[in-house]
């Protein structure tokens, strides 16, 4: 049986994962930012908000997790980048 120490040393490898998928999703948000200032495009683009939201939920229920939940998690990962968007442009 697995004891609880293995479980969190589980856990805390599916965190580092995590957060090296939001490090490259940074990386990326930082060349969306520039492509942006480059094609005077505005930070926020709420279509495109609507159009992650929607495929995660869709993912979500086939992944059988709970929708409002992976929905609160990306408006606040989406939050985060617009965010990060905006101190990248005005460093510039």
């Amino acid at each position: 049986m697995t004891n609880l120490k293995e479980l969190r040393n589980k856990i805390d490898k599916i965190d580092k994962t995590i957060m090296l998928a939001i490090k490259a999703r940074f990386e990326l948000v930082q060349k969306v930012a520039d492509f942006k200032n480059q094609n005077s495009l505005p930070i926020e683009d709420n279509n495109r908000v609507l159009e992650v939201l929607n495929s995660r939920l869709a993912l979500a229920e086939k992944l059988d997790l709970e929708p409002e939940l992976i929905k609160t998690i990306f408006k606040e990962i989406i939050e985060a980048c617009t965010n990060y968007q905006k101190i990248i442009l005005n460093q510039k």
